[in-house]
């Protein structure tokens, strides 16, 4: 093994060690997956595209939901944004 792997290796062990003792909540664990997915270049959910149907589908809901009230005005939508991801919202 090499110097700069073995290096590499005793970085990765200290960054694992400081995770385990440090991330003591679910809401810091989902922060620190989400930035490393960012990292990583990885989306946290990947999704396939909708096909044709889907999109109509969806489409012919959301009318539906418009038609029966419910929906959501923006200032409700920002309130909740807000409670769930203050750190996006400074």
């Amino acid at each position: 093994m090499t110097q700069a792997l073995m290096e590499l290796e005793a970085k990765k062990a200290n960054f694992v060690k400081r995770f385990l003792t440090e991330v003591n909540s679910e809401k810091e664990f989902d922060t620190m997956l989400f930035y490393l997915n960012i990292v990583l270049d990885k989306p946290a959910n990947k999704q396939q595209p909708y096909t044709e149907e889907e999109l109509q589908a969806r489409i012919r809901k959301s009318e539906e939901d418009i038609k029966a009230g419910r929906v959501y005005s923006m200032d409700e939508v920002t309130q909740e944004m807000e409670k769930k991801y203050p750190w996006l919202c400074e």
